[in-house]
């Protein structure tokens, strides 16, 4: 009949022979990436440079150590292009 597009598949609604409907999985999708936005204390001197380039200020320096909001970071990677320490990296979870 048609397709439908969801979180967990992509299904068709069949007709059965008894003329009943009913869902058939046709392919699962692959499952997505997930990043997050690492520091690496070791590198980090604190200077704050990501701070000030992060859009969604998701950026905070505590005890001379950047750390990243994972909850609102957008992962764009712009505190990485200016990170003097190189001590930001985008990992896959």
């Amino acid at each position: 009949m048609g397709l439908f597009q969801n979180v967990i598949s992509l299904v068709e609604l069949v007709r059965t022979p008894e003329h009943k409907l009913k869902q058939q999985i046709r392919a699962v999708p692959p499952r997505p990436r997930v990043m997050r936005l690492e520091v690496d204390a070791q590198r980090c001197s604190g200077c704050g440079s990501c701070i000030e380039m992060c859009p969604v200020d998701s950026i905070a320096v505590r005890e001379g150590t950047a750390e990243v909001d994972h909850d609102s970071c957008a992962l764009c990677g712009a505190c990485m292009s200016v990170c003097p320490d190189e001590a930001l990296a985008l990992l896959e979870e």
